[in-house]
C-alpha cells in the first residue's frame, strides 16, 4: 500500500471544530493505543485523549 502523508494541519471551517486521532496495534505484544485531540477553528485546543 502507498499511503501520502500530510505535516500539515487544515483547521475546519469559522464555528466548527476539528477531532484529530491516531491508533496503533502490535499484534506480537497483543496491545493497541489510541490518542486524539479536537480544536477549533483557529487552531486552539479544546480536549484531548489517550
Amino acid at each position: 500500500m502507498d499511503y501520502t502523508s500530510s505535516n500539515h494541519w487544515s483547521p475546519p471551517l469559522r464555528g466548527f471544530v476539528k477531532l484529530n486521532v491516531n491508533g496503533s496495534w502490535l499484534p506480537s505484544e497483543n496491545r493497541m493505543g489510541i490518542v486524539g485531540v479536537i480544536r477549533g477553528s483557529i487552531g486552539y485546543w479544546i480536549y484531548g485523549f489517550s
